[in-house]
């Protein structure tokens, strides 16, 4: 049985090679690894991860797995959600979220950004955006977005808040 495991390898390889789901330098997440492809040879495909780990991956697993490329498409959807206090205006939330996209012109406009209400949490309304970025630019946006979002928010007069509990103590009357 350990001599099919080879040829395995070796088939999954030349589907890899012919079918060119992935490719060097891009960015993909195979089975339970991510990173940007190294190598892709005949019997195994090495990825490095984003903090610098070799990964050799066996061409059968690739081939067996679904193969997600976050570099193939020429632009990608950036979700970024912040949480605002139930007593803020939803409005002026959502207006906080148009003027952070308006200051990016790197953000595309079409498909338009998305304004939403996200969900109701224990401690927040969430409001997320949705943008459509060049994939190229996506890491640097998201991450800028993300640094910008909080001061841009809190300028509207609304708080984002943190989980919070209130605790009650009983004390026993069987105190000893």
């Amino acid at each position: 049985m350990s001599s099919l495991f080879p040829l395995s390898n070796v088939a999954a390889g030349v589907m890899l090679l012919f079918l060119k789901p992935l490719k060097k330098a891009e960015f993909v997440e195979v089975s339970s690894y991510t990173g940007s492809v190294k190598d892709l040879g005949l019997f195994t495909t090495v990825l490095e991860t984003a903090d610098g780990v070799f990964v050799s991956i066996p061409n059968s697993t690739v081939w067996a797995n679904a193969i997600k490329n976050f570099t193939r498409n020429e632009k990608r959807r950036m979700d970024i959600t912040v949480g605002i206090s139930y007593g803020d205006s939803i409005e002026d939330g959502l207006a906080a979220l148009r003027e952070l996209v308006s200051e990016e012109s790197r953000i595309l406009i079409e498909p338009a950004p998305q304004y939403l209400v996200h969900t109701l949490a224990d401690s927040s309304v969430n409001l997320q955006l949705r943008a459509w970025v060049a994939t190229t630019h996506y890491w640097d946006i998201y991450w800028q977005t993300q640094r910008k979002i909080k001061d841009k928010v809190e300028s509207k007069g609304i708080t984002i808040p943190f989980p919070q509990r209130d605790l009650h103590i009983i004390e026993s009357k069987n105190n000893a």
